[in-house]
């Protein structure tokens, strides 16, 4: 996000706070696309439940997560995530 800089150096938000205000902001723009998506019925219901069953479940445990989980380790499991994700990309 272009406005995590700024709101670090500006607006003196701790890290906490800033991931928590990108999940925010991430999660008003998915909310708005998957309202557009079934709206617009280019994605069936049926075929996005389990998504969406997912992201709540997730959303969840992340939530109560929240706060016990140091950032130095979010930061490393982001990484591995990155990783994994484009050597699984390339191959």
């Amino acid at each position: 996000m272009v406005f995590l800089p700024i709101l670090s150096r500006w607006g003196g938000l701790s890290q906490r706070k800033l991931y928590a205000t990108c999940v925010g902001v991430i999660f008003a723009v998915c909310l708005v696309s998957a309202a557009v998506y079934l709206l617009r019925g280019s994605v069936p219901l049926s075929q996005a439940a389990p998504y969406l069953a997912g992201g709540l479940v997730g959303g969840f445990i992340g939530g109560k997560l929240y706060g016990r989980i140091s950032t130095t380790f979010l930061k490393w499991l982001f990484a591995a995530f990155l990783f994994y994700a484009g050597v699984k990309y390339l191959l």
